[in-house]
């Protein structure tokens, strides 16, 4: 039953109980997580929520596994925590470009930007790659583009 909460969460972000619950609990900065970290002081109801979330829990396999993130104008995903691109976390994905990077938050649209309705990359790193690391880098990028960000439409789940 909590799953399909979770879900709807990510789904109907127009509707009334969605934005009350967003109202007194605040909404993610980082956008669709599947962790988060909350305080002592929180209730019952959110606890159990969260409880969804934890790292390596059978349920949060289970929402791995069956959900999936679709990515609209990328302001509410996390380019590098959320499983948007392949289903993998690009820090999982290509830690090597994760290490390099100078910027580690943020959501998609953050990491690039509009050029004659074109989205162009900007994922900048504290040096340039090695020879060696080439390859790596141009799989990130194939990674990326194989992502169509959308102005004016929202990210969802599915």
């Amino acid at each position: 039953m909590l799953a399909k909460w979770v879900w709807r969460y990510g789904k109907e972000n127009d509707l009334l109980w969605r934005k009350v619950i967003c109202s007194k609990y605040g909404e993610d900065p980082h956008g669709i997580r599947w962790s988060w970290d909350i305080g002592s002081n929180v209730s019952l109801f959110v606890k159990a929520v969260s409880s969804l979330f934890k790292e390596g829990s059978q349920s949060r396999r289970i929402l791995d596994e069956g959900l999936k993130i679709v990515v609209g104008n990328g302001e509410s995903v996390n380019f590098w925590f959320d499983m948007w691109c392949d289903n993998l976390a690009l820090k999982d994905r290509f830690p090597r470009i994760f290490a390099l990077a100078m910027k580690k938050v943020g959501a998609i649209n953050t990491f690039g930007g509009w050029h004659e309705d074109r989205w162009i990359w900007k994922v900048q790193l504290r040096r340039r790659v090695f020879d060696w690391e080439r390859e790596v880098r141009s799989s990130f990028y194939s990674c990326t583009n194989n992502v169509r960000i959308q102005k004016g439409v929202g990210d969802s789940v599915a």
